[in-house]
Formats: C-alpha cells, sequence, structure tokens
C-alpha cells in the first residue's frame, strides 16, 4: 500500500497512525522489546531485534495447558501436607481467610503462636509474658482452642506458667493437639 493511498483513505491527515509507528508487540512477546537507546531520536531507524523461535514458558508454573497444574504449582504443594500450606506465604494467607470464614482462625494463631515462641530465648525477659499471653488468650479461657486441647496438656501448660518452668517445647503437645484437629477438619474442608 503506498503513502498517496494511505493518506486518501484517512479522513483525517492528522490521525495519530504513521505508517513508519512499530507494530504492537506480539502476545507473549511484549518483555523484548529493546530498552530506549540514548542518541536514537526521531527519524532515526534501529537495527530490528532478533526474534527467538523457540517458546518461552512462564517461570511461575503457569505455562502448563489450561486444566492441568504444574507438578511444582503452589496448589500441588498444598496438598501434600499442612506444613506444606503454611510454608507457602499465599496459602497460609488463603487458609487463614478460609478459616476466618469458618470462625475458627484462633486454631491458625496458635499453631503459629506456638512456632514463635518456641524460637524464643529463654533466657529473654519477655518469654514468661509470651508464654503467659499465649495461655491466656488461647488456653485459659473456653475458646475453641481451648475446647480442643486434652485437660492434661492445658494442666501442664498452667503448671508450667503457674511455676514459672518456662520451656521452648511447653506448647508443642497443645501445638501437636490443634494440629491434628485442622488436618483431619479444616484442612480437609480447605482443600475441597
Amino acid at each position: 500500500m503506498s503513502s498517496a493511498m494511505l493518506v486518501t483513505r484517512l479522513p483525517d491527515p492528522s490521525s495519530s497512525f504513521r505508517e513508519d509507528a512499530p507494530r504492537p508487540p506480539v502476545p507473549g512477546e511484549e518483555g523484548e522489546t529493546p530498552p530506549c537507546q540514548p542518541g536514537v531520536g526521531k527519524g532515526q531507524v534501529t537495527k530490528p531485534m532478533p526474534v527467538s523461535s523457540n517458546t518461552r514458558r512462564n517461570e511461575d508454573g503457569l505455562g502448563e495447558p489450561e486444566g492441568r497444574a504444574s507438578p511444582d504449582s503452589p496448589l500441588t504443594r498444598w496438598t501434600k501436607s499442612l506444613h506444606s500450606l503454611l510454608g507457602d506465604q499465599d496459602g497460609a494467607y488463603l487458609f487463614r481467610t478460609f478459616l476466618e470464614r469458618e470462625k475458627c482462625v484462633d486454631t491458625l494463631d496458635f499453631w503459629f503462636a506456638c512456632n514463635g515462641f518456641r524460637q524464643m530465648n529463654l533466657k529473654d525477659t519477655k518469654t514468661l509474658r509470651v508464654a503467659k499471653a499465649i495461655y491466656k488468650r488461647y488456653i485459659e479461657n473456653n475458646s475453641i482452642v481451648s475446647k480442643q486441647l486434652k485437660p492434661a496438656t492445658k494442666t501442664y501448660i498452667r503448671d508450667g506458667i503457674k511455676k514459672q518452668q518456662i520451656d521452648s517445647i511447653m506448647f508443642d503437645q497443645a501445638q501437636t493437639e490443634i494440629q491434628s484437629v485442622m488436618e483431619e477438619n479444616a484442612y480437609q474442608m480447605f482443600l475441597t
């Protein structure tokens, strides 16, 4: 098509279309445009970039055909275990959102509180305060966590706090019990 024919077809000669304008990117090749090159101004032509014929794979696990999950996709990892789900930031966030809707988010908060407590320095003066706070918030009252713990587990924790015998694993049994309840109930419902 000649320039003369193009001009006659456009009703407005001040239209933004120019014959020498670059073409829009091809889907999937958007990121392959050359960066702005200093010194190249209007009217100057740059060398075209070679286009690879190799198909690019998406690094996010989204390169699989529709309806099929990549073997290492987050969803696949989340279905392996509750630990895999909670070890992934997005998975933990989605599971927390689900538990909020189910009115049992305290079980997850308690689980994470136990993890955090286990990592605390026992010589730190605030460790006792944190142990007391976890006990008051989740075990002492009649919360969902307290209802799911065995009486012996609650007594063991209460006695340890009263005697100020703080141990980094003092909440481990309680965490295991809550984890079992989550694995049997909420985690299974979350996956379906």
